[in-house]
C-alpha cells in the first residue's frame, strides 16, 4: 500500500493515526469572465487538536474563511484521489460543496473537463522527481492537474456564480510543516488556453542541514518545459523590488524569464508540525509575464496571465543571494 501511494501522490498519503502531520489540496477556480476567483483548500491537521478543514480564498477582495470539522468527518479512498469532508467532496473530476462558514456559504458542483495530469514514471512519480523517494523531508509537493476547463456553478452567499468555460488548477502538499521561507507562483489564465505555469523556490531543511530547491514547469501547446532542481536546471536570478519579482531560469535547451506583479492578498493558515497555527498571505489575483526562449535566441512564448496565485513567505531571497542556490 505504501508503494502504491508513493506512485500516486494525488491520493491521501497519510493515515489518521499520525501526529505532527498535515495534508492539503489546493483547488483554484476562475470564472470565464475573470470576475470570480476562488481557491478552495481541503485538508487535515493531525496534532494535539486533530481536525479536518476547508479554507476559502476570494481573489478579488482577499477575503478568507477557515471552516473546521471533526476529524471523523474526513473520508478518503485508498485506490484513487477522492476525499470527503462532511458533505463536501473532492476528486480529480470535480468538487461538490455544501459549506457554511463565517464569511462564505457555498453550495454546488463544479466538474473538471480534461484535467492534465503530471507525467508519472517509477523514478519520478510526481513533480518532485526522484526527490519524491527521499525520506525525512518536512514537506512534499505534487501537481494533481496542470490545467483544466470548468463546468458548473456554485451558489456563493445566495448568488449563483457560473464557472463554466473557466479555468482550474489543482495541487497538494503533505508532511509536517511548510518551509521556513518560500516563493510560490501559479498561473493558467493566459491568452492561449491550455497554457499553465508554476514556480516555487524554498529553503528546504533535510537531516540537520538545508538547501535552496526549486520546482518550475511551463505547459505550452502540449509540451511541458521542466526547470527543476532534480533535472539540473538553475535559477540564475531571483530578485524582488517593491511589488515585483524577477526570476530567470536556465535549462538544458531553454531560458525562462518571469516577472510577477503582486495584487490583493488574503491571510490563510499554514502548518507547523501539523498544527495549523501559522498565518501566511496569498494572492489569487496577481499578474505573471513569461518569456520562453531557446538557447539560440528563438522566442517560443511571450505571454501574460492574469488571476495568478502568489505567496511570498519569509526572505528566501537572502539565502539565494548568499550563493545557496538549488
Amino acid at each position: 500500500m505504501i508503494f502504491f501511494k508513493s506512485r500516486h501522490p494525488s491520493i491521501f498519503q497519510g493515515n489518521l493515526r499520525k501526529k505532527r502531520y498535515f495534508e492539503g489540496w489546493y483547488f483554484k477556480l476562475v470564472s470565464a469572465d475573470g470576475e470570480n476567483i476562488f481557491s478552495i483548500i481541503p485538508g487535515v491537521s493531525l496534532s494535539r487538536e486533530s481536525h479536518a478543514f476547508i479554507q476559502v480564498i476570494e481573489g478579488k477582495t482577499g477575503k478568507t474563511d477557515y471552516i473546521s470539522f471533526n476529524i471523523d468527518a474526513f473520508r478518503y479512498s485508498t485506490k484513487k484521489f477522492e476525499i470527503q469532508i462532511e458533505n463536501n467532496q473532492f476528486s480529480n473530476e470535480q468538487i461538490s460543496l455544501n459549506l457554511s462558514g463565517e464569511q462564505f456559504r457555498i453550495k454546488g458542483n463544479v466538474s473538471f473537463e480534461k484535467p492534465i495530469a503530471w507525467e508519472s514514471t517509477f523514478l519520478a512519480p510526481g513533480i518532485m522527481g526522484w526527490y519524491s523517494w527521499v525520506p525525512f523531508m518536512e514537506c512534499y509537493h505534487d501537481v494533481v492537474s496542470l490545467d483544466h476547463q470548468l463546468k458548473g456553478l456554485l451558489n456563493i452567499n445566495d448568488i449563483n456564480v457560473d464557472f463554466s468555460s473557466g479555468r482550474g488548477y489543482t495541487e497538494k502538499d503533505w508532511g509536517t510543516s511548510f518551509p521556513e521561507c518560500w516563493v510560490w507562483a501559479q498561473a493558467n489564465c493566459f491568452d492561449i488556453p491550455g497554457t499553465s505555469f508554476m514556480f516555487s523556490v524554498a529553503k528546504i531543511p533535510w537531516l540537520g542541514k538545508f538547501f535552496i530547491g526549486h520546482l518550475c514547469f511551463l505547459l505550452y501547446k502540449g509540451t511541458i518545459y521542466k526547470f527543476m532542481t532534480w533535472n539540473n536546471t538553475e535559477v540564475t536570478s531571483l530578485k524582488h523590488n517593491n511589488n515585483q519579482i524577477f526570476i530567470s531560469l536556465s535549462g538544458k535547451e531553454h531560458v525562462l524569464e518571469v516577472i510577477i506583479n503582486s495584487s490583493i492578498s488574503g491571510k490563510i493558515k499554514a502548518p507547523v508540525l501539523g498544527v495549523m497555527e501559522r498565518y501566511i498571505k496569498e494572492s489569487v489575483d496577481a499578474t505573471i509575464s513569461i518569456k520562453l526562449k531557446s538557447f539560440d535566441g528563438k522566442e517560443i512564448l511571450n505571454g501574460t496571465s492574469v488571476h495568478a496565485g502568489l505567496e511570498v513567505v519569509g526572505d528566501v531571497f537572502q539565502y539565494f543571494q548568499s550563493g545557496l542556490k538549488g
